[in-house]
């Protein structure tokens, strides 16, 4: 009879692994981490919105004017302040259902203003795109199957941040005609306070 000794002679090998009271400690840590992070954090991604909404509004004059040429029909991109919205449709004498209307809503912190031209109000927009209609206030950008915009639109838009209690007040982002006026674009260094 033959008897297998050799699980009992073997040196004992030693199991590494981490004790509860180890794991307790680093769960901890991390808490007082993230804690100490999270402020930090949440105005990084207010800071995000203003940003993604002022690249979205930008996308969408764009979208706009390469729709009027691809169609050959004008195209309004309208922008309410006051329902916090903006979208984009057809001219109204061409189609009054545009089935590829879009609307988008502000972010909640984020606020849309416009500086005036004459005749850039007042054009009603007869459906409601969305759950949403443009007011009277509204202020539109035509885009015409040329390419090239209306003289009446907006000279320069501006979006800015709510501003919270406690923290500075962030520079609000600018967005104007380029200098050939066939399109929008964010400015930077402040260029739309020089054109004024």
């Amino acid at each position: 009879m033959i008897i297998s000794t050799h699980g009992q002679n073997s040196p004992k090998r030693s199991r590494r692994a981490f004790t509860l009271v180890e794991l307790i400690l680093v769960m901890i840590l991390m808490v007082v981490v993230a804690s100490l992070v999270a402020p930090s954090l949440g105005s990084f991604f207010r800071g995000r919105s203003l940003d993604s909404e002022a690249r979205r509004l930008v996308s969408l004059t764009h979208y706009g004017q390469s729709r009027a040429v691809s169609e050959g029909v004008p195209t309004i991109l309208w922008i309410d302040a006051k329902q916090r919205s903006y979208g984009l449709v057809q001219e109204s004498t061409y189609s009054n259902d545009d089935a590829k209307s879009i609307t988008y809503t502000l972010a909640e912190e984020v606020v849309i203003e416009s500086g005036s031209s004459s005749n850039n109000t007042g054009r009603v927009i007869p459906q409601t795109l969305n759950g949403v209609r443009p007011g009277r206030e509204a202020v539109v950008i035509r885009f015409k199957p040329d390419g090239f915009m209306d003289e009446g639109g907006p000279r320069e838009l501006w979006l800015s941040e709510k501003p919270r209690p406690g923290e500075p007040a962030r520079e609000p982002i600018w967005i104007t005609p380029s200098r050939d006026g066939s399109s929008y674009e964010i400015q930077t260094n402040n260029t739309a306070k020089i054109r004024r």
